[in-house]
């Protein structure tokens, strides 16, 4: 009988939702409990975002998160960002 493989899925679990939106469009991105970028949302992604935000729970945005990973221009003043904690 094979024996079935373990597999530790917190390397790569999504413990954040970013939303940044500004006047023109609205990007989500998941980061993971480490505050490590995991990736960006699409449009085709529109009832997962919905789906996480209602199931998240609203929080502060992490101090140490990696936006500068995916967004090095972020001028907080023009951009709406919110932050919701998954699982």
């Amino acid at each position: 009988m094979a024996e079935r493989q373990q597999h530790d899925h917190s390397d790569h679990t999504a413990r954040y939702l970013i939303l940044l939106k500004d006047e023109t469009v609205q990007r989500a991105f998941l980061f993971d409990g480490d505050h490590r970028y995991l990736t960006e949302l699409i449009d085709d992604d529109d009832l997962v975002v919905e789906d996480l935000i209602r199931f998240g729970t609203a929080c502060p945005l992490p101090g140490d998160l990696a936006l500068e990973a995916v967004m090095p221009a972020i001028k907080p003043q023009a951009t709406d960002v919110r932050c919701f904690a998954l699982g």
